[in-house]
């Protein structure tokens, strides 16, 4: 039989097993349009992180517990980036400097903070809000003395002002009393400070201790006093506005007894 004729159309010619020829202004503007499209990307992840950063704020995390009297250090704590609408949570947390490290860092602990615990202004304070820790003024030491209940007078009240009597023994065995210190600032009636009764409006009863406010060496001084007392201290109030000290002229513990201990 004879072969199927072969039908050619017009302009087929030439095309066949032929890729056409590509318009160079179009591939040109394809081009263009892939690289406008990478641009817009990029700008629009380097917008939404923007977004993201202004949207949030530094806190810190303790990595190890920390006591009173231990100094903050960089290793101590991780930066974590919290969202700004938990912002009224962190209320008193600790910022960061312009390095990124925390503004307490090198500051001194007075409060015990825990691993994982964030860290916060309150660990460094000085109990502003704790009125009785501010009892004792800087500087100064609080000193509790085993009293006689019997010398006390009614009534002893803390911010009141006593002088301390004691009984010791003299070189022949015999008890002597002795004044101790005058004009001295009480701070707390046996476990009763002024705040106490301040908040709750009751005094201490069946009292057996007070607390002093003194000078630390003063401190030292009473703690060896205490080992040779031959019994407990003895008080008499006075008015806070009487500044004589007839018994002992210069301020402190008397020196006669001083003489009698090493400390």
């Amino acid at each position: 039989p004879a072969a199927n004729p072969t039908i050619t159309l017009p302009g087929a010619a030439g095309r066949a097993g032929t890729a056409p020829a590509g318009n160079p202004k179009l591939l040109l503007a394809a081009i263009l349009l892939a690289v406008l499209a990478v641009v817009l990307v990029n700008l629009y992840v380097a917008a939404t992180k923007q977004s993201i950063d202004e949207s949030e704020f530094p806190v810190f995390r303790l990595l190890v517990s920390k006591s009173p009297g231990q100094r903050l250090e960089a290793r101590d704590v991780e930066a974590v980036a919290m969202p700004e609408k938990f912002e009224d949570s962190f209320v008193g947390a600790v910022g960061a400097n312009d390095q990124g490290q925390p503004l307490r860092l090198g500051d001194v602990f007075t409060r015990p903070a825990e691993p994982l615990d964030f860290l916060m202004e309150r660990h460094f304070d000085e109990f502003a809000e704790d009125e009785s820790r501010l009892l004792i003024k800087k500087g100064w030491r609080g000193k509790a003395l085993r009293v006689d209940p019997q010398s006390l007078p009614d009534p002893l009240r803390p911010e009141m002002y006593v002088d301390i009597e004691a009984p010791f023994r003299g070189p022949g065995g015999q008890v002597q009393v002795w004044p101790v210190m005058e004009r001295v600032r009480v701070v707390a009636v046996g476990q009763r400070s002024i705040v106490d009764e301040q908040r709750t409006g009751v005094t201490g009863g069946g009292v057996t201790k007070i607390t002093l406010e003194v000078r630390p060496d003063e401190a030292s001084q009473l703690e060896a006093l205490e080992t040779i007392v031959a019994g407990n201290f003895r008080v008499h109030l006075r008015r806070a506005d009487d500044l004589e000290r007839p018994k002992i002229p210069d301020e402190g513990v008397n020196p006669d007894l001083l003489q009698m201990v090493t400390y």
